[in-house]
């Protein structure tokens, strides 16, 4: 076993190495490390079939183009485990290599995701992205295709008191070409609104409003997205969240606003969008010019930032 394949292995707590043994797993053999009395560690990889476990994988066509770097649409699923006693450990690991030309230059880099999570090993479809960065030095990736090579995907369980960390790499995934897009996005848009009469006959009233738009155009989801919104402090201003036109029959959805701080967390799919209407009423006394800004962070699509967006009372 080399020292790459130990990275991917999940064990209890080590204790010193006692003896080697060679185990053979089905269409591997490997060495195995025996840490303790009760558990002992094997290494299983290639058809992606061990102890009558088998995996799936395939590249989605669409990739997300973020910072310079991809996002990379993996689905991938792995049959029940067999014999009953198997026991799946937390942890999900996908790899793969991405190549693009560009005039005639070769951009090539390789990206990682690494998910402590207890895979769900019941053939159903599991949707994750592998962020590639571009190589150091650049140049970037660009919006265009490109290739994907050397994929593999990697779950840990134990069965009979051995842990197999299994490995598939289908056919199906190298050479397979991806379209890269831009995917994390986030936008915004400022009105003032008036109201002769609504507050007494003769007398004029305004609202500002904002309204926000997050949105993934990517295939893979973008996880832990983070918006915050500091809110414009002018005299007369009241913050009140008015419209969420992806949860019609809620009041503030995955949004809020705390201590002026209008925030939402949350992951977002391929291809989905969070909005938000959020409006003060004033006066035309105490309605200036009021200018707002958003940003919208996450773990793998990078940042973005409405930029200032002014609004001004007639």
């Amino acid at each position: 076993m080399n020292m790459k394949s130990l990275r991917n292995i999940r064990v209890p707590k080590i204790r010193p190495w006692v003896v080697g043994l060679i185990l053979s797993v089905f269409v591997v053999a490997s060495s195995t490390l025996l840490v303790n009395s009760q558990y002992a560690v094997a290494h299983a990889s290639g058809s992606g079939n061990s102890q009558g476990t088998t995996m799936k994988a395939q590249i989605d066509p669409q990739a997300a183009l973020n910072n310079g770097g991809v996002d990379v649409g993996v689905t991938w699923s792995c049959a029940p485990l067999l014999p009953p006693d198997s026991v799946p450990q937390p942890g999900i690991v996908i790899r793969l290599q991405l190549t693009q030309q560009i005039g005639g230059a070769t951009i090539s880099s390789s990206g990682e995701y690494d998910e402590q999570l207890l895979p769900l090993c019941d053939g159903t479809d599991n949707h994750d992205a592998v962020s590639v960065p571009s190589p150091a030095g650049g140049p970037n990736f660009q919006a265009g295709t490109a290739i994907v090579s050397n994929a593999s995907v990697s779950i840990s369980y134990y069965a009979n008191s051995v842990m197999y960390d299994l490995v598939t790499n289908p056919d199906n995934v190298s050479g397979t070409t991806v379209t890269i897009k831009p995917a994390f996005s986030i936008s915004m848009s400022g009105d003032v609104l008036s109201c002769t009469g609504c507050a007494g006959a003769g007398i004029t009233t305004y609202a500002i409003t904002y309204h926000i738009v997050v949105h993934n155009s990517g295939h893979g989801t973008i996880s832990k997205v983070t918006v915050k919104d500091v809110l414009p402090t002018n005299a007369g201003l009241i913050w009140n969240i008015t419209s969420l036109p992806n949860f019609p029959n809620e009041t503030t959805g995955p949004w809020s606003i705390d201590n002026g701080v209008l925030s939402l967390s949350s992951n977002l799919a391929g291809g989905a969008s969070y909005e938000v209407s959020i409006s003060s009423p004033t006066t035309l006394a105490t309605c200036t010019t009021v200018t707002n800004t958003a940003t919208a962070t996450s773990k793998n699509a990078g940042i973005v930032s409405t930029g200032a967006i002014t609004v001004t009372c007639p």
